[in-house]
């Protein structure tokens, strides 16, 4: 990797859109939280199958995720 790519990386990361915690997740829909993922390099795992084997800790969607919703509200 090049010395401009590498000097470049931070400022690349430091622009990524931070996800959203608590409350402030009934802001968004599912798929825009996956875009934010995905943008992020993360797999776009909110509210799918996923979340019952999840094993991230630190994860701020963690919560909100593992919530029991309604069938008819999925």
């Amino acid at each position: 990797m090049s010395t401009q790519r590498l000097h470049s990386l931070p400022s690349q990361h430091a622009t990524l859109q931070p996800l959203p915690e608590g409350d402030a997740v009934a802001q968004y829909t599912i798929s825009q939280i996956h875009r934010i993922q995905l943008a992020r390099g993360e797999a776009a795992c909110f509210r799918t199958d996923a979340r019952y084997t999840c094993r991230k800790l630190g994860c701020p969607l963690g919560a909100e995720c593992r919530r029991r919703i309604a069938a008819w509200r999925r």
